[in-house]
C-alpha cells in the first residue's frame, strides 16, 4: 500500500512539474499582459494546495508505518519535495519579475496620461483665449448696442415730434370741417333762439312774481319763529340756572365723600406702598430683560425682510433688462417702417394744405354771410342757394374721406403683417441666443470641472485646518457665553426664590397678627357682654346706624411695613353715651390700639350715615326737578302745537317791527310786504334770508345740545342712585 501511495505521489509530483513547465512557457511568451499574470497566480495557488495535500499524505503514512524499511523511500520523497520547493521559489522569482514588468507598463501608461493632460490643458488655454476674445467682442457689441439705443431714442423723439405735428394738422382739418358744419347749423338755430328767448322772458316774469310771494310768506314765518324763540330762550335760562344749582350740590357731596375716603385710605396705603415699590422694581428689571430680547428679535426680523426685498429688486432689474433689450429690437424695426410712413404722410399733408386753403376761403365767405344776415334778412334766399352748393361740396368731401379711410385700413393691414414678421424674427433670434448661451455654459462647466479637480485637494486641506480652528474658537466662545448666562440665570432664580420666601413669611406673619387681633377683639367683646350681664355701671357700647362695607379692609400690622391688609368682619354694637368715669376701667382691660380702632369705626359709620342721608335727599330732589321739567316740556309742546307761531310774539316786538317798517330802509322792506328802500334788490333779500336761516339753525343746534345735556344729567343722577342702592343693599346684608 505504501508503495502504491509513493508511486501515486511520484506521479502527482511529475504532473506538478509538467504543469510548472507549462506555466513557465506561457509566462515567457506572455510576460507583458495582465491576464496571464492572473492565470499564473491561480495556477501557483493550485500547485501549493496539491503540495500541501501530498505533505499531509506523507505525514499520515509516516504515522501509520513507522518501520525502518521505508526510511530510504521517505528520504527520496523528501528530496523530491525539496526539489519542488526550489522550483516553486523559481516560479515566485518569475512572478516578481512579472510584477516589475507590470509596474513598468503602469508607469508608461501614466506618462501617456500626463502627455494627454498636457494636450488638454493646451486646448483649455486656447479655449480661454477664445473666450477672452469673445468677451471683448461682446463688450464691443454692447457699446454698439448702447449707441444704437441712443440713436433709437433720438429717432423716437423725432417720430414723436412728427406725430405731434401730424395730430395738430389733423386737428386743424377737423376744426375747419366742424366750423363749416357749425355755420350751417347756426343759421337755423338763430331764428329758433329768438323765439325761445321770448318764451324764457315770459317765464322769468312769472318766476319773479312767484318769488315775491314766497319771500313775503318766508318773512312772516321768520317773524313768528323769532318771537317764539325769545320765549324759549328765557325758559331755557331758568332751567339752566336750576341745573347748575343741582350740579353744585352734587359736586359738594362728591367732594365730601372723596375727602372721607382719602383720609381713611392714606393711613393704610402708606404701609402697603413699600411692598409695592419693591415688587415694581423687580418687575421693571424683568421687563427690561424682555425688552432687550424683543429688540434683538425685531432686528433679526428687519434684517431678514431687507434681504428678501433686495432679492426681489434684483429679480425685477433682471426682468427689466430683458424687456429693454426686446424693446430696442422692436423700435429699430418700427423706426424703419415709420420713416417710410413719414414720407407718405408728407405727400398727403401737401395735398391737404391745398385743400385747407380752399376751405379757409370758404369759411371767410361764410363769415361775411353772417354779417350780412345781421344787417338784412332779405338775402336769405341767396344764402340758401349757397348752402345747397356747400352741401354738395360736403358730399364730395365725405366721399374723399371714405377713400382716405380705405387707404388707412390697407396701411394698417400692412403694419400688422410687418409686426408678425418682426415677431417671428425675434423668436428665431432668441432661440439662437439660447443655443449660444447653452454652448457657453457647457464650455464654462468643463473649465470649472478641470479647475475644481485641480484645486479641490488643496482647498480641502486648508478648509479642514480652518474649520477645526474656527470650530474650536466658536466652541470656546459659546461655552464662555453659556457659563455667563447660566450664572445670571442662577442668580436671578436665587433672587426670585428669596423674594418668594420673604413674601411667604410676611403673609404668615400677617395671618398670625390678624388671628391675634380677632382673638383680642372677641375677648373684649366677651368682657363687655359680661359687664352688661352683671348689671354694672353703664358701659360704653359701641355701635352704628349702618355697618361699614369693608371698613377694616386694610387694617395695618404693627410687625413691619411689609405686612399686607386683609378683610376683617365688623361686629355691630349698641351705642350709648359712656360717662367719663368708665374710660380708665376699659383701658385697663383692653389695649389702646383696639380702642382707637373701635373709635375710628364709630366715626366712619356716622360719616357714612350722614352721606347716605344727603345722597337720598339729592336723589329725591333730582327726581322732582326732572318730573317738573318733563311736565313743563309737555305743556309747552301742546301749547305750541295748538297755537299759531305768530301768537308767541310779544306786543313790544310787534310795535318795534311796525316802527322799522315805516322807515325807508332795508329792514323796513324786509318787515313790510312792499319795497320801501330803493337799494333793496333780489340778491340782497336772498342774502338776508340766508343769514336768518343760519341764525335759525344755530338756535336749533343750541336747543339740541341743551336737550342732550339734560339727558346726560338724568343718566348720571340715575347712575348715582343705583350705586347708592347697591351700597345700602350691601350694608343690609352685612347687618344681617
Amino acid at each position: 500500500m505504501f508503495r502504491v501511495k509513493c508511486t501515486l505521489g511520484k506521479s502527482y509530483f511529475s504532473l506538478a512539474a509538467k504543469q510548472g513547465e507549462e506555466i513557465i512557457r506561457p509566462n515567457r511568451e506572455t510576460s507583458g499582459s495582465n491576464a496571464d499574470y492572473t492565470e499564473l497566480h491561480k495556477k501557483l495557488e493550485t500547485v501549493t494546495e496539491e503540495r500541501d495535500t501530498y505533505l499531509k499524505a506523507v505525514e499520515s503514512a509516516r504515522n501509520h508505518n513507522s518501520d525502518d524499511l521505508y526510511l530510504p523511500q521517505i528520504k527520496e520523497l523528501e528530496f523530491t519535495i525539496s526539489q519542488q520547493q526550489q522550483e516553486i521559489r523559481g516560479l515566485r522569482d518569475k512572478l516578481s519579475s512579472h510584477d516589475t514588468a507590470a509596474k513598468k507598463a503602469i508607469t508608461e501608461l501614466q506618462v501617456e496620461i500626463k502627455s494627454r493632460t498636457d494636450q488638454v490643458t493646451k486646448a483649455y488655454r486656447e479655449v480661454v483665449a477664445e473666450k477672452d476674445q469673445m468677451v471683448v467682442k461682446y463688450a464691443q457689441a454692447e457699446k454698439n448696442n448702447i449707441g444704437a439705443q441712443k440713436a433709437i431714442e433720438r429717432l423716437e423723439s423725432k417720430i414723436k415730434d412728427a406725430a405731434k405735428e401730424k395730430d395738430g394738422l389733423l386737428g386743424k382739418i377737423k376744426d375747419l370741417k366742424l366750423e363749416k358744419t357749425r355755420l350751417g347749423h347756426e343759421l337755423d338755430l338763430k331764428s329758433s333762439e329768438a323765439q325761445n328767448m321770448r318764451k324764457e322772458a315770459e317765464k322769468f316774469k312769472e318766476q319773479v312774481s312767484s318769488s315775491d310771494v314766497r319771500i313775503k310768506w318766508a318773512q312772516n314765518k321768520l317773524r313768528a319763529e323769532l318771537d317764539g324763540h325769545k320765549e324759549t330762550k328765557a325758559n331755557l335760562e331758568k332751567i339752566n340756572q336750576r341745573l347748575k344749582e343741582a350740579k353744585e350740590e352734587t359736586e359738594q357731596i362728591r367732594r365730601n365723600c372723596q375727602e372721607i375716603i382719602k383720609t381713611y385710605q392714606e393711613s393704610e396705603e402708606i404701609k402697603s406702598n413699600s411692598l409695592d415699590q419693591q415688587l415694581k422694581k423687580k418687575q421693571t428689571e424683568l421687563l427690561l430683560q424682555e425688552t432687550e430680547n424683543k429688540d434683538k428679535e425685531e432686528l433679526y426680523t428687519t434684517a431678514m425682510k431687507e434681504l428678501e426685498q433686495l432679492k426681489i429688486k434684483h429679480r425685477e432689474t433682471l426682468s427689466e433688462l430683458h424687456t429693454y433689450q426686446d424693446k430696442t429690437m422692436c423700435l429699430e424695426e418700427e423706426h424703419k417702417t415709420d420713416e417710410e410712413m413719414l414720407n407718405k404722410f408728407k405727400h398727403m399733408l401737401q395735398k391737404q394744405k391745398a385743400e385747407n386753403k380752399t376751405l379757409q376761403d370758404k369759411t371767410e365767405h361764410m363769415v361775411q354771410l353772417q354779417s350780412d344776415f345781421k344787417r338784412a334778412q332779405k338775402t336769405i334766399a341767396s344764402l340758401d342757394a349757397e348752402v345747397s352748393d356747400l352741401k354738395i361740396n360736403n358730399k364730395d368731401l365725405s366721399i374723399e374721406m371714405e377713400g382716405c379711410r380705405r387707404r388707412e385700413s390697407e396701411k394698417l393691414e400692412l403694419t400688422e403683417k410687418l409686426t408678425t414678421k418682426n415677431a417671428e424674427l425675434q423668436s428665431e433670434n432668441s432661440a439662437l441666443n439660447d443655443k449660444v448661451m447653452a454652448l457657453s455654459v457647457e464650455v464654462q462647466s468643463q473649465k470649472m470641472d478641470l479647475q475644481s479637480k485641480e484645486s479641490n485637494l488643496d482647498e480641502l486641506s486648508h478648509r479642514l485646518s480652518d474649520v477645526t480652528t474656527k470650530s474650536q474658537q466658536e466652541i470656546k466662545q459659546l461655552t464662555e457665553k453659556f457659563n455667563e448666562k447660566s450664572k445670571k440665570v442662577d442668580e436671578l432664580s436665587t433672587r426670585i426664590d428669596d423674594e418668594k420666601d420673604e413674601i411667604k413669611t410676611l403673609k404668615r406673619k400677617h395671618v398670625n397678627s390678624m388671628k391675634d387681633l380677632t382673638r383680642q377683639l372677641q375677648q373684649a367683646r366677651r368682657k363687655l357682654e359680661t359687664f352688661e350681664a352683671n348689671g354694672e355701671k353703664d358701659s360704653a357700647s359701641l355701635g352704628s346706624r349702618t355697618s361699614s362695607t369693608g371698613s377694616l379692609n386694610t387694617l395695618t400690622n404693627g410687625d413691619g411695613p411689609n405686612s399686607h391688609a386683609q378683610q376683617v368682619p365688623t361686629h355691630t354694637y349698641r351705642q350709648s353715651s359712656p360717662p367719663e368715669q368708665e374710660y380708665p376701667v376699659i383701658t385697663e382691660q383692653v389695649e389702646p390700639d383696639k380702642q382707637m380702632l373701635i373709635e375710628r369705626i364709630v366715626k366712619l359709620q356716622r360719616m357714612l350715615a350722614r352721606r347716605n342721608e344727603k345722597i337720598e335727599f339729592v336723589e329725591d330732589h333730582a327726581h322732582q326737578l326732572i318730573d317738573e321739567l318733563q311736565k313743563k316740556n309737555k305743556i309747552i309742546q301742546m301749547y305750541s302745537l295748538r297755537e299759531d307761531s305768530g301768537m308767541f310774539t310779544a306786543e313790544a316786538a310787534d310795535v318795534s317791527k311796525a316802527e322799522i317798517a315805516k322807515k325807508h330802509s332795508i329792514m323796513g322792506s324786509v318787515y313790510s310786504s312792499h319795497q320801501t328802500d330803493g337799494s333793496m334788490t333780489l340778491e340782497l333779500s336772498l342774502e338776508i334770508n340766508r343769514k336768518l336761516q343760519a341764525v335759525l339753525e344755530d338756535t336749533l343746534l343750541k336747543n339740541m345740545t341743551l336737550k342732550e345735556s339734560l339727558d346726560t344729567l338724568g343718566a348720571e343722577i340715575s347712575r348715582l342712585s343705583q350705586e347708592n342702592r347697591k351700597i345700602q343693599i350691601q350694608l343690609d346684608k352685612q347687618k344681617r
